[in-house]
């Protein structure tokens, strides 16, 4: 994160945004894929940006039930593969955590953040 840079002013005055980070169980990452499959198609406003988190879909299949294979990618393009119990670190603009989830779920969408990591599957 340390290229990127936020528009807008913190709470501070200071120009810029601040950027976060929090924690995510592989099993809540799972879920943010199936969310993501399951719903940006019917309301692209609501897509999900990820960098790292890959996923597989099919769009016939019933809505929070799409997702087929959901995993990371390292560094180095290798395929890690999430473990269910595990915490792994994401971060985001607090700007946009805070229009989009609110104050009381803001730690739900903090695992997002630069390209999007889908394929379709039909």
């Amino acid at each position: 994160m340390f290229n990127s840079f936020s528009l807008g002013i913190g709470a501070d005055g200071v120009p810029g945004d601040p950027l976060i980070e929090a924690y995510l169980t592989g099993k809540e990452l799972k879920t943010v894929a199936e969310i993501d499959a399951s719903v940006s198609d019917l309301m692209t406003s609501a897509r999900l940006y990820m960098y790292g988190l890959q996923f597989t879909y099919n769009p016939h299949r019933m809505i929070l039930n799409r997702v087929t294979d959901v995993y990371l990618l390292d560094a180095d393009g290798n395929r890690r593969e999430l473990e269910d119990d595990k915490l792994y670190r994401g971060g985001r603009s607090l700007q946009w955590a805070d229009a989009v989830c609110g104050d009381e779920n803001i730690v739900w969408t903090v695992g997002c953040c630069a390209e999007k990591g889908r394929r379709n599957t039909d």
